[in-house]
């Protein structure tokens, strides 16, 4: 069986090791390769032989944005599902990824049960986003909306963020959309 390979983008060492720890249980024969900065990141992904079948991505990276990783891997590797891994939940940082080629989202702040199961679906093709924002984005591919008019879930109060925040991540099944 052939060997499947794993980027990790993520600065904290502490929640590199949960995600590689997660991947390597896996059934599938997965491996990692860490980098911690994305610098290091961009430099891996420029390098002529680089292959992954999987990429997660902590959006809060220094010097280089999770965003600009995220858009180089996907243009380097566009047929590698890209999940983002990160604390920032702003919906406008989520659409952002997702622009950028991103096809799910792990809050960091979820407890490791759910980080590793929310790996396993992604590794399985099932792509977690948080709830908040998949309502929105039902609401904003609904007939006759107008985008300009949708208030972001960034503009809520924090009360009603907290409240959206609270619902577990959603799954939506298959591949991610060209």
């Amino acid at each position: 069986m052939t060997l499947k390979r794993a980027l990790i983008v993520e600065d904290d060492p502490a929640f590199e090791r949960l995600l590689s720890q997660s991947i390597a249980t896996l059934n599938g024969n997965w491996t990692s390769h860490a980098c911690q900065t994305g610098t290091e990141a961009m430099e891996l992904l420029n390098a002529p032989d680089t292959r992954f079948d999987h990429a997660f991505v902590d959006l809060g990276l220094h010097y280089i944005s999770g965003i600009q990783v995220i858009q180089a891997t996907h243009a380097r590797i566009p047929e590698v599902p890209i999940a983002v891994v990160s604390v920032i939940s702003s919906e406008s940082s989520v659409l952002a990824a997702i622009q950028a080629g991103a096809s799910g989202y792990v809050l960091k702040d979820d407890n490791e049960l759910s980080i590793a199961h929310a790996i396993s679906q992604i590794l399985n093709g099932i792509y977690p986003i948080i709830i908040a924002l998949a309502k929105y984005l039902f609401r904003l591919a609904s007939p006759g909306a107008n985008p300009a008019t949708l208030p972001l879930i960034d503009a809520l109060s924090p009360k009603k963020q907290r409240f959206f925040n609270t619902f577990p991540a959603v799954t939506v099944m298959g591949k991610r959309p060209n």
